[in-house]
């Protein structure tokens, strides 16, 4: 109803704004709740909203837990989305935020109870019930168990690494079992594992920001480093130093060893995490490192990439 709201918010939606609309809705992200209260006196009906604002998108994430080992269940690794925006607006991500605040510990059944007993506007108690499906990934592990794998998993792009090598620990016990007799109770582990085949050799290359701030999963990792699931475990810490240190960095530094696996004519390189956006874009680096490591840099088979 306001004259110069009215104005405004006309300028904004012609082509001669769309500069100004950038400046004013995209860099600094506001949000629709954010753009009403700066325009007070525009009020349209609740239709008008429910016909504007698109429904959420669906998340992907990458399944963090082998069916080896939990086939039943299902984990995902997620790191909460938190930033400031260029108004130093804080933001939370809808669906990071969402699932944090879920109780795990809490069976369906007992969310439903709890849904029950509370008021229609008491979120104290979420329920547990998310609508999930599950969507063919491009990172699979190759059927040759005896198949190196080299797995570079910066941040949260770890997580498939954490099925692979629970995988390969499955495996490992499988094949063990299977070696004394193929014909024991594990003989649908060790099929599942290739029978009594030698289990190859698996390199773990992942970075964080720091050992006490996001190292995912280390307490696994030391432990399959200690039962022989891992045969290599490089973590590097971006923030804990002078200089940032980055898992190309390291791949480098143990050229030697990576050679030696990489080398082998069944090797598999698997990559997941980063941005291209990043100021030191991963898989870029990564690559010139491989390269870098190999004498012929089409000697490592298979690289599987995942963004």
């Amino acid at each position: 109803t306001d004259e110069l709201h009215k104005e405004k918010l006309y300028e904004l939606g012609t082509p001669q704004g769309a500069s100004e609309l950038i400046d004013y809705v995209v860099r600094p992200r506001r949000t629709y709740a954010e753009v009403l209260l700066d325009f007070p006196s525009a009020r349209p009906p609740l239709s008008y909203y429910l016909d504007l604002i698109p429904p959420l998108r669906e998340r992907y994430f990458s399944i963090a837990s082998s069916p080896l080992l939990h086939p039943t269940h299902v984990h995902i690794c997620v790191a909460v989305v938190r930033y400031r925006t260029m108004l130093q607006t804080p933001r939370f991500g809808v669906c990071s935020t969402y699932l944090a605040g879920l109780q795990p510990d809490v069976t369906i059944a007992e969310a439903t109870s709890m849904d029950k007993q509370n008021s229609p506007h008491d979120n104290t108690n979420p329920s547990l019930c998310v609508s999930v499906w599950l969507r063919r990934g491009c990172l699979t592990m190759p059927s040759d168990v005896s198949a190196p794998l080299v797995m570079i998993g910066p941040g949260t792009g770890v997580a498939p690494f954490r099925a692979f090598t629970q995988s390969r620990s499955a495996q490992r016990a499988a094949t063990s079992s299977a070696t004394a007799s193929c014909t024991t109770a594990a003989s649908a582990a060790a099929s599942a594992a290739g029978s009594c085949a030698s289990i190859g050799d698996s390199v773990l290359y992942f970075g964080c920001r720091g050992r006490h701030i996001d190292y995912l999963y280390k307490g696994e990792w030391d432990q399959h480093m200690e039962h022989g699931a891992l045969q290599g475990l490089h973590v590097a810490f971006s923030r804990e130093g002078d200089q940032k240190v980055y898992v190309q960095h390291l791949m480098v530094e143990a050229a030697r060893s990576l050679w030696q696996i990489l080398s082998h004519p069944s090797a598999h390189v698997y990559i997941a995490g980063g941005t291209p956006a990043s100021p030191d874009p991963c898989p870029r680096s990564i690559h010139q490192s491989i390269n870098r490591v190999c004498i012929h840099p089409r000697t490592h088979r298979s690289i599987h990439q995942s963004i």
